[in-house]
């Protein structure tokens, strides 16, 4: 089944290297997610209800109405007009929001509702769940709202260095995803610039003058610093940008 949030679909007849980077999401119910939207706000928006699977399971079996949401599932369209507003997001295709894995918490609220004076409480709270906080000192400052989940694998991605669990949620995703845009050729970025509707020449795999227009101005549109080459980082870009989000 196709998510309802995808502009393409996969067919089972494709080459596995035209799916580009396959996004498996589950949706969450209105009346299991407490957000600060919605008429009463207490809702989160449609387009934002969306988990990886596991974190999903998580989420509804510990988390559900003893945390307020703030934010989850972000897309490639919202991470680019966050990071135009000059917010410090994370590029498209390199936060955890865009692959399910984060939720941002309303801490005081949730504090609140939980009866928890610190928060550390709440931090070591949330990790007993499976999701750890952005920041490792449980200060009151930047990111102390994001929550990246690991499950019960925090300590094969967190290292005991590392300042913030951001680290450990960049080797997660690219032990789960770099596969798509490493093996990503020069054909494949062809069809996912023909699907962007960026590129209308031929597939043959020769970046000439027309497909390197068209890279440069999907490295202009989606803010990767325009050098006409497929570089990893527009590989990683173009894969996310152009792939499919299947619903489970």
């Amino acid at each position: 089944m196709t998510h309802q949030l995808a502009r393409f679909s996969i067919s089972a007849m494709e080459d596995p290297a035209v799916k580009f980077m396959p996004i498996r999401l589950s949706v969450l119910g209105k009346e299991e997610v407490v957000g600060i939207y919605g008429k009463n706000k207490d809702e989160m928006p449609d387009r934002a209800r969306y988990l990886q699977p596991s974190a999903a399971i998580s989420f509804r079996a510990h988390l559900g109405d003893k945390v307020q949401v703030s934010d989850m599932l972000r897309t490639a369209e919202s991470s680019l007009s966050a990071r135009r507003r000059g917010r410090g997001a994370q590029r498209p295709g390199y936060s955890g929001h865009n692959f399910g894995f984060s939720i941002d918490l309303a801490v005081s609220a949730t504090m609140r509702r939980r009866k928890l004076a610190s928060k550390k409480e709440l931090d070591l709270w949330m990790a007993s769940k499976g999701w750890w906080c952005h920041r490792r000192d449980h200060e009151r400052d930047h990111e102390e709202w994001h929550y990246n989940f690991f499950g019960r694998d925090a300590g094969k991605w967190v290292r005991d260095g590392d300042r913030k669990t951001s680290a450990g949620l960049e080797r997660m995703i690219a032990s789960k995803y770099e596969r798509w845009w490493q093996k990503m050729t020069e054909k494949d970025a062809q069809r996912a610039l023909t699907r962007l509707g960026m590129y209308d020449g031929d597939i043959d795999g020769s970046i000439g003058p027309i497909s390197r227009e068209a890279v440069r101005s999907f490295q202009r549109a989606w803010l990767v610093g325009e050098t006409g080459s497929l570089n990893l980082m527009t590989k990683r870009t173009l894969a996310f940008v152009s792939s499919d989000r299947i619903l489970v």
